[in-house]
C-alpha cells in the first residue's frame, strides 16, 4: 500500500471513529429527550408581581416524587424550565400559606341564580378567597353569605362584580374576593345569572397566616398509617407499618405504654436500607433515617427475655421543605412530576441563594393530576421502545466497526 493510499485510510479511519461517537451521542441524547415523559402535573397558583415565591412539599406532593427530588420540574406557559432550589424550612418565621376551600355545593337554581357553598375548614378568621373560574367574557354580579350550620344565612357583601380584568394563555382566571373578616365555617356565594348560562367555579382557596416554631417546624407528620403488631416466639417483635401512599419517611416516632421501664434493640427496615436504634423508657424514641418512600417497613425490637413492649402509637414524618423559584407575574406556571429517567437539575440559582428574602410568600397548587400521554407517542412511536432503540443502535454500531476494522487490517499491511 504507498504512502497516500495509507494517508487516504487514516482519513477514512479517524471518519468513521468520528461517526461512531456522533451516532452514540445522538441516539442516547434523543433516547434520553423521548423517556421524559412526566406522570403527575398540578397547576401553582396566579401571582400578580413578579418575585420570589415558595411551594411547601407536602406529603401529599413527596408522595408523587422521588427522595431526591430530581424528577419534578417548574415548567411556564411555555413549557420552558423555571430554575429552583429546595431547602429545608425551620419555619421559625411566620408565613402566609395558600389553603384550599373544598366546594361542598354547587347549582342552579329555578330563578336562574348560582348557589356555590364553599367550606372554611382553616377555623381561622379570614378576609379574603381567591375563585378559579372557566374562561368567559361576561360581567356578573354576587352576594356573599356566611352561616355555622347551612341553615341560616347572614349577608357579608353584595354587588360584588364578576369580571374578567385581563386575558391569559390558560383556560381559566382567577378572581380575587375581599370581605369583612369573619369566622364563619361556610361561605354561600350567590351568582345573579338572570336568563343566562351560569359561570364555571372551578376551586377555592384562601390565604392565612401560619404561625409555626422551629420544634415543628423541622419535620412534618405524614398522614394516618396503621401497624400490625406481631410478638413472635423467636423472643422479637415485628411491627409491619403500612402508609397510605408513598410518602417520603425520614422520621418514626413511637409510644410505648408498658412495661414502664425498658431498654432494647431495635432496627428500622425497608427495601433500601436497615437502620439499627435503642428503644428506652429514658428517651422520646423519635428516630431520623435516611429517606425512603416504600408504602410498607418493618420495626423489629428485640426483647431477649422480657415481655413484648405494649405500643400505644406510631407516627411517621417527612422533613420540612420548600421549593423555591423566581416567578414572571406575566406568566403561567405548573409542576411536573414522576419521570423515572429524570437526573438532578444544575441551576445557577443555587448560587444565589442568598440573595432570597428571608420573609417569602407561599403559593399554593392545585389538584395533582395524571398526565395523559397522547397515544401516538406513548404506543406508534418506535423511538420510544427502548428496546427498538437499543437493537438499532447495537447495528450501527457493529456496521461502522465493521469498516473500521477491515480499514485498520488494510492500513497494517505493508
Amino acid at each position: 500500500m504507498t504512502d497516500q493510499q495509507k494517508m487516504k485510510s487514516n482519513n477514512l479511519l479517524k471518519g468513521h471513529f468520528k461517526a461512531i461517537m456522533i451516532v452514540v451521542a445522538s441516539l442516547v441524547a434523543f433516547a434520553q429527550s423521548s423517556a421524559q415523559h412526566f406522570k403527575y402535573e398540578a397547576s401553582v397558583q396566579k401571582i400578580d408581581s413578579s418575585g420570589f415565591y415558595a411551594i411547601n412539599i407536602t406529603p401529599e406532593l413527596s408522595s408523587h416524587i422521588k427522595n431526591d427530588f430530581s424528577d419534578i420540574r417548574i415548567m411556564d406557559d411555555h413549557n420552558t424550565q423555571v430554575p429552583f432550589l429546595i431547602r429545608n424550612t425551620f419555619a421559625q418565621q411566620p408565613h402566609v400559606s395558600g389553603v384550599p376551600m373544598p366546594i361542598v355545593q354547587n347549582r342552579t337554581t329555578d330563578s336562574g341564580r348560582s348557589e356555590i357553598i364553599i367550606q372554611n375548614r382553616t377555623g381561622t378568621l379570614l378576609n379574603e378567597m381567591t375563585l378559579q373560574i372557566k374562561n368567559a367574557d361576561v360581567q356578573r354580579y354576587a352576594t356573599l353569605r356566611g352561616s355555622n350550620d347551612e341553615k341560616q344565612w347572614f349577608t357579608i357583601l353584595e354587588n360584588i362584580n364578576f369580571k374578567k380584568d385581563n386575558a391569559g394563555k390558560e383556560d381559566f382566571y382567577l378572581q380575587d374576593l375581599s370581605f369583612p373578616a369573619n369566622q364563619y365555617a361556610y361561605f354561600k356565594l350567590i351568582i345573579n345569572n338572570g336568563k343566562e348560562a351560569p359561570l364555571q367555579i372551578l376551586s377555592a382557596t384562601t390565604q392565612i397566616l401560619e404561625k409555626a416554631t422551629p420544634t415543628t417546624g423541622a419535620y412534618i407528620a405524614t398522614p394516618q398509617l396503621s401497624f400490625v403488631q406481631k410478638d413472635s416466639s423467636d423472643k422479637n417483635t415485628y411491627i409491619t407499618v403500612t402508609n397510605e401512599n408513598f410518602y417520603h419517611i425520614e422520621k418514626v416516632a413511637l409510644a410505648v405504654e408498658a412495661p414502664k421501664f425498658f431498654k432494647r434493640k431495635i432496627t428500622i427496615s425497608n427495601v433500601n436500607s436497615t437502620e439499627y436504634f435503642e428503644l428506652s423508657s429514658n428517651i422520646d424514641n423519635s428516630f431520623v433515617i435516611p429517606a425512603f418512600n416504600t408504602k410498607k417497613f418493618i420495626i423489629k425490637i428485640e426483647n431477649e427475655d422480657n415481655p413484648p413492649l405494649v405500643i400505644k402509637s406510631l407516627h411517621t414524618y417527612q422533613s420540612a421543605k420548600e421549593l423555591i423559584a423566581y416567578l414572571d407575574a406575566k406568566k403561567s406556571y405548573s409542576l411536573f412530576m414522576g419521570d423515572p429517567v429524570l437526573q438532578s437539575p444544575s441551576y445557577e440559582l443555587q448560587s444565589f441563594k442568598d440573595s432570597i428574602p428571608a420573609q417569602i410568600k407561599r403559593l399554593a397548587i392545585g389538584e395533582i393530576k395524571s398526565v395523559q400521554q397522547p397515544k401516538s407517542d406513548v404506543k406508534n412511536s418506535v423511538f420510544l421502545n427502548k428496546g427498538v432503540l437499543w437493537v438499532t443502535l447495537a447495528i450501527v454500531l457493529a456496521i461502522l466497526l465493521f469498516f473500521t476494522l477491515k480499514l485498520t487490517k488494510q492500513v497494517r499491511k505493508p
